[in-house]
């Protein structure tokens, strides 16, 4: 019997059609098409290679805000004119790798591709650099997903964040500045079992320990399962701060473990950027301790991208607008939402600089690494920083310190014992915000500025 597989792309073309390219009226600076350039009529393309299977958590939010962002965008001058349309492969159960062989085998090939795992950046990456396709790794940070094996080697994957090596090191850095907060600090690791995420550990705490911070160890698990047995051991060890690299779960599971210690008040926890995402609220374990709040209130970590808090910014109120607009349920104000529209910005800003300086006729993908290599962007007006200068393969520049809260009845600030939470159903609702202003990430990739080597055991 004769099987032939048909190759399903699911395109989001919002129908809305463009103004002309010169009339891109946005509430932020964009680089402005060159003069005489209109593209109505062309279709340029964003590839993502994202599947409901590995991206579930995050998937409908994502897809959302893509096209929200195309659909605005493309009322708005689309790209020189042009639509933007956001191409997925809608085979359910296709793997990463075998989407993106789907998709370099079309003519013509992606300018671009999204990437959202270090998993698949790493798999990926020496593919990327044979086709000549620079991914954009928006959810993910390992050492060797954009710097290869080696850690070295800067190849076709730019990082929107810095790497998790880096976020400890911006974490211990505001543990020092805050002594009132973090007396005598010492510093416990709950990890992943990845070999990345054991990277992660040794490349950071030699840092942490010359600023002054102890250093009580690691505790290495699996499956976000964080046993009892194993944070108490570290907690034994002296640690009264606990770092997780943990996405989904592991956040969750952690800070309940010590509240069902009764230290919840005493440890704290500090996480990845990927864990500072209401989605860990709405997806996980969303107990509440003696103050009715979630176990996970009081969090702190890494949060390159701007929140749903931040309402002052143009640009959240500009993606609030138009989520308000499209309907959005309230379980999509996180992080995926917010991401696909400021993926969509850099993609076109990149693109429209790219045109200006080799001509819009044929750009490739090696035109648009270029590109990438220098440019300098605050895509939507500042709701991340992205910064490639100097061969950095992740906006090093990005970074901020964040604590996770939950809005309080006064629709403003954080709940606490005098404002209560608000509740919407069955959710409070995540409120994180900023503790600090963007600020450069130590640089502790391998042979970074910042490096302090690890002092032998005696």
């Amino acid at each position: 019997m004769r099987k032939v597989l048909f190759v399903l792309l699911f395109v989001v073309l919002a129908v809305v059609m463009p103004a002309p390219a010169f009339m891109q009226d946005l509430p932020f600076t964009r680089s402005a098409c060159a003069n005489g350039v209109d593209l109505t009529g062309q279709i340029v393309s964003l590839y993502h290679i994202a599947n409901r299977n590995d991206q579930d958590d995050i998937f409908p939010a994502l897809q959302a805000g893509y096209a929200d962002a195309a659909e605005y965008f493309n009322a708005h001058g689309g790209m020189c004119g042009a639509t933007m349309a956001q191409v997925y492969d809608n085979k359910y159960v296709a793997s990463n790798q075998d989407i993106y062989k789907r998709f370099v085998q079309l003519d013509p090939k992606p300018l671009a591709v999204t990437l959202y795992s270090s998993g698949d950046s790493a798999q990926l990456a020496p593919q990327l650099a044979k086709d000549e396709i620079p991914g954009l790794l928006l959810r993910g940070g390992s050492l060797e997903s954009v710097y290869g094996e080696d850690g070295q080697t800067p190849g076709w994957v730019f990082a929107t964040n810095p790497l998790y090596v880096d976020q400890v090191g911006s974490v211990c850095d505001y543990i020092v500045a805050h002594p009132e907060r973090f007396p005598k600090p010492v510093i416990g690791f709950v990890s992943n079992d990845d070999s990345w995420a054991k990277h992660v550990v040794e490349g950071s705490h030699p840092y942490c320990e010359s600023l002054g911070i102890g250093y009580a160890g690691v505790g290495y698990f699996s499956d976000d399962t964080v046993t009892l047995a194993g944070v108490k051991k570290l907690i034994d060890a002296g640690a009264n701060t606990l770092y997780t690299n943990f996405l989904r779960g592991g956040p969750t599971g952690l800070t309940a473990t010590l509240a069902n210690m009764n230290l919840q008040d005493k440890i704290a926890v500090a996480a990845v950027n990927g864990a500072m995402d209401a989605d860990i609220y709405f997806l996980g374990d969303r107990s509440v301790g003696s103050d009715k709040l979630p176990y996970t209130n009081g969090m702190i970590g890494s949060l390159p991208l701007r929140s749903w808090a931040e309402v002052d910014n143009p640009g959240i109120q500009m993606i609030t607008q138009q989520a308000d607009l499209h309907k959005r349920p309230f379980t999509m104000h996180d992080n995926a939402y917010v991401m696909g529209w400021a993926a969509s910005d850099l993609f076109i800003e990149t693109y429209i600089e790219t045109g200006n300086r080799v001509g819009f006729e044929h750009i490739t993908g090696a035109d648009i690494k270029e590109t990438l290599e220098k440019i300098v962007y605050a895509p939507l007006g500042g709701v991340e920083q992205i910064d490639y200068q100097g061969g950095t393969r992740r906006a090093l520049a990005a970074n901020r310190i964040g604590e996770f809260h939950y809005l309080g009845k006064d629709g403003k600030n954080a709940a606490d014992a005098n404002n209560p939470p608000i509740i919407n159903g069955i959710f409070m609702t995540p409120w994180i915000v900023p503790l600090t202003d963007y600020q450069p990430a130590p640089d502790l990739r391998p042979g970074g500025a910042n490096v302090v080597e690890a002092t032998p055991a005696t």
